[in-house]
């Protein structure tokens, strides 16, 4: 009964576990609503952010 001091430590994890929890399934529904042109708009955009980093670093290229 003298561990008490430990218990608002415990509480604090719990919490911040159900909170993160909550915003990984929030996240995980809000993803399943996308329509597929979205995720292709998506894809493409993605692609094309990737191939202009690669495009700016000085020591690599991407090959065509």
């Amino acid at each position: 009964m003298e561990n008490f001091d430990a218990l608002p430590w415990a509480l604090v994890t719990v919490i911040g576990a159900l909170i993160l929890g909550a915003a990984l399934a929030y996240g995980m529904w809000v993803n399943t609503k996308r329509t597929p042109s979205q995720k292709r708009l998506t894809e493409a955009a993605t692609k094309r952010e990737y191939e202009e980093e690669e495009r700016a670093r000085p020591d690599t290229h991407m090959p065509t």
